[in-house]
């Protein structure tokens, strides 16, 4: 028995030792904002050296948000091909980590959740499909583009045979509402009838309580396609009155082309760690949990500018997506099964201590070994996982404007007048182009 203990004892401090080295923080912290300085001056080659020199300070149990934060470095830089590779590169490796191994639980029952490769938050996945697929659009490989939503529609099928609460992030209006873009673009007008249709369902349900709205222009391209296709009267379900009534098709609509701009919008949402204490057999312990902290997002209020010689047009900009708020509530909803786990780890940990303590040869060693460790833990182990992918926006706004053929500047207004210039398009007819800007760095390099 004696050999037991001391054999057990061993080894919970051998995972001790070796746990105080792991836990320093949200993986690749330090590189954020030296990345977001470089991006801002334009200056991609220093920004994309970082990122291939960085790999380490991640460590290799936050590869994946290596591989996310590398994709939205290249995206912004323009390097379309790498971007894509490492989101694919990242849907592989958070698809892989879906299921943990029992030895990675175990140990993380008797430390925390770092010692386990991050797989990703639910809506962290789902975002690595919808910046593919508009990594695919501003690069016109629509089909490519098709193929990530439909990756995206399988993975939120796949969270709805998974989980049986009914507020958890099952629907994705604006993945619904890209492919309907998408299917619009390459003439499928039945299909994208069908998406336009589910998109304004989920934004008039299910997104309320990410508090977005449906955009006018969703609504506006529902009942287009709706008229195209003779079922106008299934548009008027999902859509109010006053809508339908203001909807004035163009004359000849069929002539002229769309041009579609994206906006990645303020700081995206991170991980605090908060702390309650409860009362377990061993007394009352700290229990540690991450909490989401919504980006600081400066400015929604955006207008949409189209010209050139022979006249120009304007949309405002709506709100798409409110990453800030999906964040928030998938953790929340996600927060009972946190706690759970929290406090079966603290039990776990306190087993593990008190056995370790009754092995010392006195009472006063008992109680100082079991101090010594309580306090170790406290000070050491008892940390949420605040990993997360800090280079995503913190919403996502989007207009679009139909035009004649002919080539156009774009431009995006912000407040206080600031203009980004987001430079010109060919639009050809019946024609789709799609223009990216994210307000945090500046237009996408070319």
């Amino acid at each position: 028995m004696v050999f037991l203990r001391l054999a057990w004892r061993r080894r919970y401090l051998i995972v001790l030792a070796f746990a105080a080295m792991l836990f320093s923080g949200c993986a690749g912290r330090s590189l954020y904002p030296k990345v977001g300085v470089y991006l801002k001056s334009g200056d991609c080659d220093q920004a994309a050296d970082i990122m291939a020199r960085g790999g380490s300070e991640y460590g290799s149990n936050a590869r994946l948000l290596y591989l996310l934060d590398s994709a939205m470095v290249s995206l912004q830089c323009g390097a379309f091909d790498t971007a894509q590779q490492r989101l694919h590169e990242a849907e592989e490796l958070a698809q892989a980590l879906w299921t943990e191994s029992i030895s990675r639980n175990a140990a993380s029952m008797v430390t925390n959740d770092y010692v386990m490769p991050y797989g990703g938050e639910d809506y962290e996945r789902v975002m690595i499909h919808v910046v593919s697929a508009i990594g695919y659009m501003i690069a016109e490989q629509l089909d490519e583009a098709l193929v990530e939503v439909r990756r995206l529609d399988s993975l939120l099928e796949m969270y709805d045979r998974t989980y049986a609460e009914n507020t958890v992030y099952k629907k994705d209006a604006f993945g619904r509402y890209l492919s309907g873009m998408l299917r619009e673009a390459e003439g499928g007008t039945d299909d994208a009838f069908i998406d336009y249709y589910l998109a304004a369902g989920i934004y008039a349900n299910e997104w309320q309580r990410y508090h977005t709205p449906m955009p006018e222009a969703l609504a506006e391209d529902l009942l287009r396609m709706a008229q195209r296709v003779g079922r106008m009267e299934e548009a008027r379900l999902v859509l109010p009155e006053q809508v339908v009534s203001r909807f004035a098709p163009a004359m000849d609509e069929d002539g002229l082309g769309k041009v579609v701009v994206l906006v990645f919008n303020g700081e995206g949402p991170y991980k605090i760690q908060d702390t309650a204490i409860v009362s377990i057999k061993y007394g009352p312990v700290t229990i540690a949990f991450p909490k989401i902290i919504t980006g600081t997002v400066p400015c929604s209020q955006a207008t949409f500018h189209l010209s050139n010689d022979q006249g120009a047009a304007a949309a405002p900009m709506a709100l798409a997506a409110d990453i800030n708020e999906i964040a928030r509530k998938s953790l929340e909803d996600k927060k009972g099964r946190i706690v759970a786990k929290a406090l079966a780890r603290a039990t776990a940990k306190q087993v593990a201590i008190h056995g370790i303590a009754n092995s010392s040869e006195t009472k006063e060693q008992k109680q100082a070994v079991a101090t010594l460790l309580n306090i170790f833990n406290a000070m050491v182990l008892e940390k949420a996982d605040l990993r997360c992918w800090r280079t995503l926006p913190g919403q996502i706004l989007t207009a679009r404007i139909m035009a004649e053929p002919g080539s156009y500047e774009v431009q995006v207004e912000m407040c206080q007048n600031q203009t980004y210039n987001l430079g010109n398009v060919t639009l050809n007819p019946g024609e789709t182009r799609f223009v990216l800007l994210d307000t945090r760095y500046g237009p996408v390099q070319p």
